[in-house]
């Protein structure tokens, strides 16, 4: 964390710093289920307006940049909670 570094299989995964503070946040939330308000507060601040659109947006991105066919899924969605 310290770095801002993530490495997959010991190669450097180049995100964004919101792409990074949202998996950081995912990360430290590991195994719970968390509503989008809850973590477009968290990564985005409660003041600044974004819908869940927005945050479908960057799980996707995240999801593309470590997440790979045939391996594990590192972030679930549970749809409608």
């Amino acid at each position: 964390l310290h770095n801002h570094e993530v490495l997959l299989h010991g190669e450097p995964v180049r995100l964004t710093p919101v792409e990074f503070k949202l998996l950081v946040y995912l990360a430290r939330n590991a195994g719970r289920l968390l509503p989008h308000q809850a973590i477009l507060d968290a990564v985005w601040g409660a003041d600044y307006i974004a819908t869940t659109d927005y945050l479908k947006v960057f799980i996707s991105r995240l999801r593309a940049k470590l997440e790979r066919p045939g391996e594990p899924r590192y972030i679930e969605t549970e749809r409608g909670l």
